[in-house]
């Protein structure tokens, strides 16, 4: 009995401290109009990324201090047809942690919903394959922002 309660309570301890390794994280991505570059119907933009929360619904100019990270992306417009399932571009994207380490996605970018980026590649201690869920930020009316959205990774 004893060796059982040892056993778990050390299968119990290596649980508790895998779950933060395991836990969902989440960064906010904010781009100014002065960071894209859009020609025709081809677009790159570069941009720092933030920790979960610094950017919030409604949001008129994107944060100059705190960034963990810079984001990068280039992709292409979609026509504005029936067929694009609400989807406006395919991008690629490229997150890049300050503290080490990257991953990049590809996929459609949907404007009016909740979406999911492919992971295509990573290194460092993030995941080199799987999903992230995309979550479109609204902005403001006054608003310098181009686009913001949070990410969240496995």
């Amino acid at each position: 009995m004893k060796s059982l309660i040892k056993y778990g309570l050390a299968a119990a301890m290596v649980f508790a401290i895998a779950m933060p390794a395991m836990a969902a994280k989440t960064i906010d991505v904010c781009v100014v109009a002065a960071d894209e570059d859009a020609s025709g119907n081809f677009f790159t933009a570069a941009a720092p990324f933030f920790p979960k929360g610094t950017i919030a619904d409604g949001v008129e100019a994107c944060p100059t201090m705190g960034a963990i990270g810079t984001f990068y992306t280039a992709g292409g417009f979609l026509a504005t047809t029936s067929d694009n399932n609400g989807n406006a571009a395919f991008v690629i994207w490229d997150f890049i942690f300050d503290s080490g380490g990257r991953f990049v996605t590809v996929g459609p970018v949907n404007l009016t919903t909740d979406y999911t980026q492919t992971i295509t590649g990573a290194n460092g201690s993030f995941p080199k394959s799987g999903k992230i869920k995309v979550h479109n930020i609204s902005l403001g009316t006054d608003s310098t922002v181009a686009f913001a959205f949070s990410v969240t990774f496995p």
